[in-house]
């Protein structure tokens, strides 16, 4: 089977079957007055799970990104991508030739003169990646009822080519291997996300408002201290009987006033009540 290559110029398919528009070497002219990339032909794309019934990944090529191609019939009319091919970039196309992007997106110029792989996976230019974004605004000092917390920092250290990165245009996902540093790191644009780090922390942020909804029984063990502090207000209301038991102390401080309304009866009971 002979492999080709080509660069992706379209990857709008109005059939939605993951199809682009390659211009390929060796078939195509650079030159899109002779050849525009709407004349360029469809090619289906490889994919390594099922695609019906709505089933399987959607993973399809950026325009820019240079594709290997073989063809499905003996004419080579039907091109089959068989897969995209990193690419070092040395120079950055001439965006108004052909084999290019017509968005004039990909290559990205601030990726000139390295690997199109996410810097996430090389473990190279890290300040310029959202690691450092995650560094520079880490919570600290948080003050709970006496106690204080920072949150930990990202302990992101990918020896290459351990950390298996999926990377898009706005949104991260990491499954890192590296021996010591083990995280799995979800991150979304707006700067939320989940990290597990190498000891089985959990670090949770979330960059506006979170809700959560069971439709059952919600069962929390915290077999340490329970840090919980709000800077707005609490507003808490049970259909039902509410418990709190402790084996400890049980202190209320208020600055303010405490009002405690109930339609029946209120008991107190201890050794000694004191009210000042």
């Amino acid at each position: 089977m002979e492999i080709i290559v080509g660069i992706v110029e379209n990857n709008i398919d109005p059939l939605k079957l993951g199809r682009c528009q390659v211009r390929i070497f060796g078939f195509h002219t650079e030159n899109k007055i002779d050849y525009p990339t709407e004349d360029l032909p469809w090619a289906n794309f490889l994919t390594n799970s099922s695609n019906i019934s709505g089933q399987g990944n959607f993973f399809i090529p950026n325009n820019g990104d240079y594709v290997a191609i073989s063809f499905l019939d003996p004419e080579q009319q039907k091109p089959l991508i068989m897969g995209v091919i990193p690419k070092f970039v040395d120079l950055l196309p001439d965006f108004t030739q052909g084999f290019s992007d017509p968005d004039q997106v990909n290559p990205d110029a601030g990726y000139d003169q390295e690997s199109g792989i996410s810097r996430l996976a090389r473990n190279e230019k890290i300040d310029e990646t959202i690691i450092q974004d995650k560094k520079d605004n880490k919570t600290t000092g948080v003050s709970c009822a006496g106690v204080s917390w920072d949150e930990p920092e990202t302990p992101y250290n990918a020896t290459y080519p351990d950390n298996k990165v999926i990377h898009t245009k706005h949104h991260v996902i990491e499954l890192d291997d590296t021996t010591g540093s083990e995280r799995v790191h979800i991150y979304h644009k707006s700067g939320t996300s989940k990290e597990i780090h190498p000891n089985g922390d959990e670090v949770n942020i979330i960059k506006s408002k979170r809700y959560m909804i069971i439709d059952s029984d919600n069962n929390v063990l915290v077999s340490g201290n329970y840090n919980f502090r709000i800077e707005g207000n609490q507003n808490k209301e049970i259909v039902g009987n509410q418990k709190t038991k402790t084996t400890g102390t049980l202190e209320i401080d208020s600055t303010g006033n405490i009002t405690i309304v109930s339609a029946g009866t209120i008991s107190l009971t201890g050794t000694s009540i004191s009210l000042n």
